[in-house]
């Protein structure tokens, strides 16, 4: 099957690898690495796009190869990218390299705001009414109504504030690429959407600190990496005022959007260490 659908790039003869990630999005979950230099997964039109016109400011992403009819994508939805040499870090064992990555996300959500007028359906998230629709309804008995009505009235007092764009709304190391101390590729736009600006600092930030939020070794570490993310965002793409005073109420709300998945999920186990995280961050002295 896949022999015959690399014939559209005159690469049936490829030796194919198929690799399977069960924690990725639907449409991540099986790529296929093509002869060590090239991937091979379903991608909607969109995201091709999107990279294109990332890759046209100078942001390191995939390059996406037309096939011999000159069409990017086959009528079963298959894409053919290039291959990113790099690797994923861990910026509790790398934190030399917290900078490079603040810069690099300041680089890639001026080039978003800057392109996002190329797209007219792009889906624009509020997240006032995410909170109301999905989060609130999906809690449970397990956040009491003093700590829901809380984050729900500083929600309401800041979000209308927050600078809104185009994001990647899924950044957190593994959806990154280092080569040699350099950010060499951002991978995984399935979810880009239009949100808060802010949403992706505070969604790397708690995927930084879950499950370590008891440890105060690793605790002192993400402080840390948190200043200097902040910093280095903040040289390559100025933060408002605002923005730094949403960042723990971000965080917080993000865990409880968590708390409401595996709750709908049916996973009690995890919809918990979601919500011990969000009263952590929500008791945090910043």
């Amino acid at each position: 099957m896949i022999s015959d659908i690399l014939k559209h790039w005159n690469m049936a003869d490829a030796t194919v690898t198929e690799l399977t990630r069960p924690h990725m999005s639907e449409g991540e979950r099986t790529i296929w690495d093509v002869d060590g230099r090239y991937m091979l997964k379903l991608q909607p039109d969109c995201v091709i796009k999107l990279a294109q016109l990332l890759a046209d400011e100078g942001i390191p992403v995939a390059r996406y190869l037309p096939m011999v009819d000159g069409n990017m994508i086959t009528q079963d939805g298959y894409a053919l990218m290039t291959k990113i040499e790099g690797t994923h870090i861990d910026l509790f064992e790398q934190p030399h390299l917290t900078v490079e990555f603040g810069r690099q996300l300041g680089r890639l959500h001026r080039a978003l705001a800057k392109i996002e007028t190329h797209f007219d359906d792009l889906e624009d998230s509020n997240f006032l009414e995410q909170w109301h629709d999905y989060i609130v309804p999906g809690l449970g008995d397990g956040v009491c109504n003093d700590f829901r009505n809380a984050v729900e009235a500083k929600l309401t007092e800041i979000c209308p504030k927050l600078p809104h764009q185009l994001i990647h709304r899924d950044v957190h190391c593994q959806n990154t690429l280092f080569d040699d101390g350099k950010l060499v590729g951002w991978i995984d736009f399935d979810l880009h959407h239009r949100n808060a600006r802010i949403f992706d600092m505070a969604y790397l930030l708690v995927y930084l600190i879950f499950g370590s939020q008891h440890d105060p070794i690793k605790v002192e570490k993400w402080r840390r990496i948190c200043d200097q993310l902040m910093s280095a965002y903040d040289e390559a793409n100025p933060l408002t005022a605002e923005e730094r005073a949403a960042l723990p109420l971000m965080m917080t709300a993000i865990e409880l959007l968590f708390v409401s998945f595996w709750n709908r999920e049916g996973n009690a186990e995890q919809s918990g260490a979601a919500l011990d995280l969000a009263k952590w961050l929500w008791n945090r002295k910043w």
